[in-house]
């Protein structure tokens, strides 16, 4: 969690109480053909500029030493389909699915939705 102005709310390392309003939730699922992972926060400060950046950032040697974006680019790699919904300001929803069978390898569509 951050300040508006983009500034740690809290401390690194530092013992905290998140606000419900902080809190990202994880769900997952799985059928016969595939496994997957929802991580969902409540501020929604996520926008596809920003993901496109980090992820090129990172697929260019650029961003090694980023603070951030490494997670999206690294969960892209490893994950079969990536869906981002963004609700500016509400909500931003990642979707990390993973086919059993070897068939969809290779093919790594990322959809990006932003309302």
């Amino acid at each position: 969690p951050s300040f508006p102005d983009g500034t740690p709310k809290y401390e690194e390392f530092a013992e905290v109480n998140l606000r419900p309003d902080e809190y990202v939730y994880l769900e997952c699922g799985y059928d016969s053909e595939k496994y997957g992972i929802a991580i969902t926060d409540g501020k929604g400060r996520l926008t596809k500029e920003t993901v496109l950046y980090k992820i090129d950032r990172q697929i260019a040697g650029e961003g090694i030493l980023d603070d951030s974006g490494r997670g999206i680019h690294m969960s892209r790699l490893f994950s079969d389909r990536m869906i981002i919904n963004i609700a500016p300001k509400n909500k931003t929803e990642i979707i990390l699915m993973n086919y059993f069978s070897h068939k969809y390898r290779g093919y790594k569509p990322l959809y990006i939705n932003e309302l």
